[in-house]
């Protein structure tokens, strides 16, 4: 993802590994399919905020509104598109590559105090510059890779986010917690 910050392009790399498992009719569950993300969500500082590119993303039900309740992956944008036969982003391909709209980018949050989770908003693409003035997107996509998943400093800017206590919701039922913020 690439932000333009007083003129000047920012780069945002994340790299994540999503595991799916599917479970056979003999295994007594009501899931019939599983699914972990690995890697952090990636900090941008930008002034004296922070942008956090979660590792959440949108999802639309029927004509509603787009709902930050899912996991982003790419098949999470063809689902968006309508696309019902995307290529298979598990099995190794270099060179492929997906070019997002800003409205198919990951759910991106910020704090107006980082020690005070109350204060959390999501920002949304259109909302960015209300934000962060001056700020505005370039080009994003997003691209296979065999790199690992990406570790930040998440955990450090936002401890209370692994602590037992409860978590804000962004959203019903979606919490800002390690879920959230990378496990």
């Amino acid at each position: 993802m690439a932000l333009i910050v007083a003129g000047r392009q920012i780069n945002v790399e994340s790299v994540r590994k999503v595991v799916s498992w599917e479970h056979y009719g003999w295994v007594p569950t009501s899931n019939q399919s599983y699914s972990n993300c690995f890697g952090d969500a990636a900090p941008v500082d930008i002034g004296q905020r922070t942008l956090f590119v979660t590792r959440a993303g949108y999802r639309q039900f029927g004509e509603g509104p787009r709902e930050p309740t899912d996991l982003w992956t790419p098949q999470s944008v063809y689902r968006l598109r309508g696309n019902g036969a995307p290529p298979r982003w598990t099995e190794p391909q270099r060179g492929l590559t997906l070019n997002l709209a800003p409205e198919e980018l990951p759910v991106m949050v910020t704090f107006a105090d980082l020690d005070d989770p109350q204060s959390i908003r999501i920002v949304r693409p259109d909302e960015l510059s209300d934000f962060f003035p001056g700020v505005r997107l370039g080009r994003c996509k997003v691209e296979w890779t065999r790199d690992r998943p990406t570790r930040t400093d998440v955990r450090q800017r936002l401890p209370w986010a692994y602590d037992d206590r409860r978590k804000p919701e962004i959203y019903p039922y979606v919490y800002a917690d390690k879920h959230l913020f990378g496990i």
